[in-house]
């Protein structure tokens, strides 16, 4: 399985694999192995992280959170519905198809344009979460400023952590699907 997912215990600790790496394995696989990777590895794991992060949110109910939270649902909204359209329409069409129709081109670049707004999400999402960042105490402090006492920093970190995880999957299965599949599948290089 090809999974790049840059953790926040990772980048502290220097223990991060070249992203590079896992995007050249990528690109040798067949279209049809392209499609299942994205599905079985993206999609999936995408999907989980986002359950995981909404009852997290939902548990930790913090007012400093309410913003971040509602940026971060307007994403799952918007991937949810973009995983759909893949699964359901786009990659089944893919696979049968071995020359892209005018129709399969016109849902490409659909698909491309909601990654560019699921890429101004991420950016709402990253500049709040710099933002939270900097109105939290180094270690649970009392004398935080703006925040109610009785905040659990730990639980806030964790939440930003998970989320920040899912970007960075997301970013790079975009990156996938931009920049190795969908020009692979237009230029006809099926195999």
């Amino acid at each position: 399985m090809i999974r790049q997912t840059l953790r926040w215990e990772d980048l502290k600790s220097g223990n991060v694999q070249d992203p590079m790496e896992g995007l050249e394995k990528f690109r040798k696989l067949s279209v049809q192995e392209m499609l299942d990777n994205i599905e079985n590895t993206h999609h999936l794991t995408e999907r989980d992280q986002m359950e995981e992060i909404t009852a997290l949110g939902r548990e930790l109910g913090l007012k400093e959170l309410r913003s971040l939270n509602r940026t971060f649902l307007d994403l799952k909204e918007h991937l949810m519905d973009h995983f759909d359209k893949e699964e359901q329409v786009v990659f089944p069409l893919m696979w049968i198809y071995e020359h892209p129709t005018a129709e399969l081109r016109t849902l490409l670049n659909e698909l491309q344009n909601e990654h560019r707004d699921q890429e101004r999400i991420i950016r709402r999402l990253t500049e709040e979460m710099s933002l939270l960042t900097l109105s939290l105490p180094k270690e649970n402090a009392e004398n935080a400023a703006d925040m109610d006492a009785n905040v659990d920093v730990t639980n806030i970190r964790t939440f930003m952590e998970r989320i920040q995880s899912l970007l960075n999957d997301i970013s790079e299965h975009i990156m996938k699907e931009d920049e190795v599949l969908f020009p692979k599948y237009e230029e006809n290089l099926y195999l």
